[in-house]
């Protein structure tokens, strides 16, 4: 059961997520820049799409989605954490998201300031991931920062079509990461397969932008 800090919000909650941003979107630009100069908060490469580009793009084997963090769902433990008040390891937490198109946050941001999807139309499903930070917490340099469980809710009415994967999350951006499909709900009761999924950058509620793609076998 998650130990989450009930007393973590308001004014000190945002001020930390606020922190904890702000030191991710650093680290993730010092390794962005490395690869071209003068990119900013949320655009991504075409190498971000390249290693898909040979995957049917109709195939009902495959499902593809940009993920848009609703950042002031993200909550952590209270402890542990590093000197700077962030999430050092073994700490838990869980937060919540935006399912948009495949590509769509190339040029859209998914997600207000105050955690609303900024694009309501174009929504496909919801997002929840929990899980332990591991290397050095949030402020992991590079490789992995988190192992998590993901759940794709992909319809109206929850748990009736899921699809989980499980494993790491890296804090690289545009660095790719395989991790299990383990199964679902519906349609998906007995998909196993795996997911690539790359972290793009950050959005305006300061949550994470994530692409995703689903090879699934059943």
């Amino acid at each position: 059961m998650l130990n989450i800090n009930k007393n973590n919000t308001g004014t000190n909650r945002l001020t930390t997520v606020m922190i904890l941003v702000i030191s991710l979107f650093m680290i993730g630009q010092v390794h962005a820049n490395g690869n071209s100069k003068g990119s900013h908060l949320n655009q991504t490469t075409k190498d971000s799409i390249a290693t898909n580009e040979l995957i049917p793009k109709h195939s009902s084997k495959v499902k593809r989605f940009d993920i848009a963090e609703n950042g002031s769902r993200f909550s952590f433990d209270a402890e542990p954490v590093d000197e700077n008040g962030l999430p050092a390891y073994g700490g838990e937490f869980i937060t919540q998201g935006y399912l948009y198109p495949y590509g769509f946050l190339e040029n859209h941001n998914g997600v207000n300031e105050d955690g609303s999807p900024a694009y309501p139309e174009e929504v496909l499903g919801r997002w929840v991931c929990r899980g332990w930070h591991i290397g050095q917490g949030a402020s992991t340099v590079t490789g992995p920062w988190v192992v998590t469980t993901q759940i794709f809710d992909l319809n109206e009415k929850y748990g009736r079509q899921t699809i989980i994967t499980e494993g790491y999350e890296l804090s690289d951006i545009n660095v790719g990461i395989d991790r299990a499909i383990t199964g679902g709900t519906g349609r998906y009761a007995t998909a196993k397969g795996t997911s690539t999924q790359k972290l793009l950058g950050f959005n305006s509620s300061y949550g994470v932008n994530v692409r995703v793609v689903l090879r699934l076998r059943r």
